[in-house]
């Protein structure tokens, strides 16, 4: 999503992070979700998939994994990615949809600016 700004353009991300996710998961959901952008990161601490949201196609497909996965409260980050630091920004239509649909799970949120 771009932003028209003072300065120029504002281009907002939107990434999910899921929690303490095996490889054998992350394996499973890269060969049947073909179509979503992910990425694993894993060290002696955690196990993380990044799923860039890029669609808003990619809701049905988060909130598809997180009930075929049984994620639970604190397993999932919603980043909200920005270059600006001042100001705010409404949400894309379809993450005020995934928080509705999420609302068991209790999806968590974290802004970054960079």
């Amino acid at each position: 999503m771009n932003i028209q700004r003072e300065n120029g353009i504002d281009e907002v991300n939107c990434a999910f992070r899921m929690l303490n996710m095996s490889l054998d998961q992350f394996i499973e959901i890269q060969h049947s979700m073909e179509n979503l952008d992910l990425d694993f990161e894993m060290n002696e601490e955690y196990r993380n998939i990044i799923i860039d949201m890029n669609h808003k196609e990619d809701v049905y497909t988060i909130i598809q994994l997180c009930k075929k996965f049984n994620i639970k409260k604190g397993n999932i980050y919603c980043s909200i990615v920005s270059s600006y630091d001042n100001g705010g920004f409404r949400l894309p239509s379809y993450i005020i949809y995934l928080i509705k649909e999420m609302q068991e799970i209790e999806l968590d949120f974290s802004f970054v600016v960079c």
